[in-house]
């Protein structure tokens, strides 16, 4: 089964661009739901830069990415299977390390970005917003904590103790 799913996963990526088969790769960093905000940070440099939109809507039209609607906001994913094919890929470019580093890199500049919201008026939306990137907190902290980014970690974690403590999450 294994093999006939990645001859199929094969086929599909053979039939993309060089552009969409490299952000399809790189997509593979995410863990669970992504935004399209996510994506287009991670491009800065790449060689999808500036077509991020274009590349994700090839994806999904190739059934490759998965859009949904998940309270009011859009989100995107990749099925489990299809995001260990390219984070292989990923792998065999030498490209994982440096996009775990900017995907750790934005959230950790998100959650700086949103941590005040915690306190304010729009707290319901800002835990709503945190709650579809969960799996993305986590497993940034958990790449700022493997490279040694200790005090990034620790600032990480502590931004959000409210968020934390709110969803039961300690």
């Amino acid at each position: 089964r294994h093999r006939t799913m990645r001859a199929t996963l094969d086929w599909s990526v053979s039939l993309l661009s060089a552009e969409d088969r490299a952000l399809l790769e790189d997509l593979s960093v995410f863990a669970e739901r992504f935004s399209v905000e996510a994506v287009e940070a991670l491009g800065s440099g790449r060689v999808w830069d500036g077509r991020a939109i274009d590349g994700l809507t090839a994806l999904i039209d190739g059934s490759l990415v998965k859009q949904t609607e998940v309270g009011g906001r859009t989100v995107l994913s990749l099925l489990a299977i299809v995001r260990e094919y390219a984070l292989g890929r990923l792998k065999e470019r030498g490209d994982a390390d440096h996009m775990r580093a900017a995907h750790a890199d934005y959230y950790t500049a998100l959650v700086r970005r949103d941590a005040g919201e915690l306190r304010s008026a729009s707290q319901a939306s800002t835990l709503a917003a945190l709650s579809i990137e969960l799996a993305n907190l986590r497993a940034a902290v958990r790449h700022l904590i493997y490279t040694d980014r200790l005090d990034d970690a620790a600032d990480f974690a502590w931004s959000l103790l409210i968020y934390w403590w709110i969803m039961g999450l300690f």
